[in-house]
């Protein structure tokens, strides 16, 4: 028994003492940059969640608000639909909805819906409601569809005139939509 424990000290290499500390200040290094990061994400989580008006989430570099004036009325078709102060499921909840139950649409954030509950602007998400996004239709005679909110951005198709899309967005002359099986951005000034 002694010699088996003998011999597995003296087979194992020894690894000399500074690169140990090498190998520490890497993974200190690592831990620093991982921390910065996470940091990082937070606060562009708290600017996201400080956005209340168009203008701000585009500063946030966000870009998926559109204000629906008159708010439009839709119906909870889940059992229960969870009410969050930002559209994330990473907020918790600040209350719940049953079945049935009117919410009043007053913007759209992409698949969430931005409602008023208890006096607050809250968030819940578009797929367990009865809401369906608004309907525009094309006019210019041929509309680019971009990959992002700007003419520099890739264009990904076209709409010939008289297409109708669904708006799922708006920011700053450009409106996310679905068209088909394609999302993407056009410019605003050509839907009616």
């Amino acid at each position: 028994m002694t010699r088996c424990l003998v011999h597995s000290l003296i087979s194992k290499p020894v690894i000399p003492f500074h690169v140990h500390l090498l190998n520490q200040g890497y993974i200190m290094n690592l831990i620093d940059k991982l921390t910065k990061q996470v940091v990082d994400n937070n606060e562009k989580a708290a600017e996201i969640v400080a956005a209340q008006t168009e203008e701000e989430a585009v500063d946030a570099d966000i870009t998926f608000f559109m204000p629906l004036d008159p708010p439009v009325l839709a119906h909870v078709t889940c059992d229960v639909l969870n009410v969050r102060p930002s559209p994330s499921t990473d907020m918790d909840r600040v209350g719940q909805l049953k079945r049935g139950a009117e919410i009043h649409v007053s913007g759209l954030c992409d698949d969430w819906l931005e409602i008023n509950f208890e006096g607050a602007k809250r968030y819940v998400f578009g797929a367990y409601t009865d809401y369906e996004a608004p309907e525009l239709t094309v006019t210019a005679s041929a509309l680019n569809i971009r990959k992002a909110p700007t003419t520099d951005s890739e264009k990904i198709g076209s709409l010939p005139n008289g297409t109708v899309v669904r708006a799922l967005a708006e920011t700053k002359g450009w409106v996310k939509i679905l068209s088909g099986n394609k999302i993407g951005y056009v410019s605003r000034e050509y839907l009616k």
